[in-house]
């Protein structure tokens, strides 16, 4: 809202000194060119600059990030400890410190992927970039750098699953990034980094990321099934630096929103990418419920049953254990009886999604 108000702003006043000089026959200073013509004699800012174009095999980490760059621009590289900020463990509302560090610990909440409650997990985010370097606010960048064995501290220890994903909101275009590093590293290259500007010691580009068959191979969109973005409990922890009110995981896109997965490796995928659609169900009125991750785990974790899940007392205890719808108060027989047969039916349905009555269907790859 500040850059369209600024722009708005600036082009009010170039309206205005455009009128005025033509209403003053003295010649305008300058170098006697005529002066360019405002953005809005052309129809708006000028076009982004076009993406450089792919020239290497699809299937190749560089052939795949070439287009992604056609998808969303620029793939961005970062730094886990300087772009990413750390997701708490708490026990009880109390963050368990290096001392408390245990792979069996039971947490108010927990990791989701893994299913562990193990500290100093970090989350960042980027917004888009244009080739010609402006800011392009359709695009998201998120990216999250996991421990998944017991550190020293939050500096210590092995980030042993980076990943990435981008996201244009409105084309739908998604791509998957991973590495499973086994050094101390932090620093993630851009996948297009050349290996002359790789700082020594640090791994290339190539040895860092995973090609791309290899990323489609751990099958990512059985959990990220409703569209990129996964918030739970955990993640959402991680709020916007310059904005604690918005978690660094940008909202879902809604019921409509297109959800396209970039890159021939991926291809397997799409049929894969279905949701549920009762009619009249008020569980997907504000989203898409998935037949994958989010049948299979999520839709119960959500609605107090936690499964495999190591949540604290706290965390087993109504409301904290129902976080689905959000807001949940007053007791647990007045939340079942509001949603209670909505979330029975989503359970049958993600038993039997075939089911005529649930709707199943494939997940838009264009808007409406």
């Amino acid at each position: 809202m500040i850059h369209r108000h600024r722009f708005a702003v600036s082009i009010l006043a170039a309206v205005a000194a455009l009128l005025a000089s033509a209403c003053d026959p003295r010649p305008s200073p300058g170098d006697g060119l005529a002066p360019a013509p405002l953005a809005a004699d052309t129809g708006g800012p000028p076009a982004p600059a076009p993406a450089p174009p792919v020239t290497d095999p699809p299937r190749t980490l560089r052939g795949f990030t070439q287009e992604c760059g056609v998808a969303l621009g620029p793939v961005p590289g970062f730094d886990c400890m300087e772009d990413a900020v750390e997701v708490p463990i708490t026990i009880g509302g109390v963050p368990v410190g290096p001392a408390d560090a245990r792979d069996d610990l039971r947490c108010d909440k927990p990791v989701m992927l893994t299913g562990n409650c193990i500290a100093y997990s970090r989350v960042g985010h980027k917004t888009g970039r244009t080739w010609d370097g402006r800011e392009d606010p359709d695009v998201d960048w998120v990216f999250t750098c996991r421990r998944n064995t017991v550190s020293p501290g939050p500096t210590g220890g092995v980030f042993g699953d980076i990943a990435m994903i981008g996201h244009r909101k409105s084309t739908g275009e998604t791509c998957f990034f991973q590495a499973f590093p086994t050094e101390p590293w932090t620093r993630a290259p851009a996948p297009l980094e050349p290996p002359e500007d790789t700082p020594p010691g640090a791994p290339t580009a190539e040895a860092f990321w995973l090609p791309p068959g290899s990323t489609a191979g751990i099958a990512c969109h059985r959990c990220h099934d409703n569209d990129p973005w996964i918030h739970s409990p955990w993640i959402d922890q991680a709020r916007h630096p310059l904005d604690p009110s918005r978690t660094l995981v940008p909202p879902g896109g809604g019921r409509d929103a297109p959800y396209v997965v970039v890159g021939r490796a991926f291809r397997a995928w799409e049929k894969d990418l279905r949701h549920l659609n009762p009619a009249g169900n008020g569980c997907v009125a504000c989203h898409r419920i998935g037949t994958g991750g989010t049948c299979g785990a999520f839709a119960r974790y959500s609605t107090g049953d936690a499964g495999f899940y190591p949540v604290s007392d706290s965390a087993a205890a109504f409301p904290a254990s129902h976080w689905m719808p959000p807001g949940a108060a007053g007791t647990e027989a007045a939340w079942d009886a509001v949603w209670g047969e909505d979330i029975a039916e989503i359970l049958a349905c993600c038993g039997n999604p075939g089911d005529p009555a649930c709707g199943t269907e494939a997940i838009p790859t264009a808007r409406p």
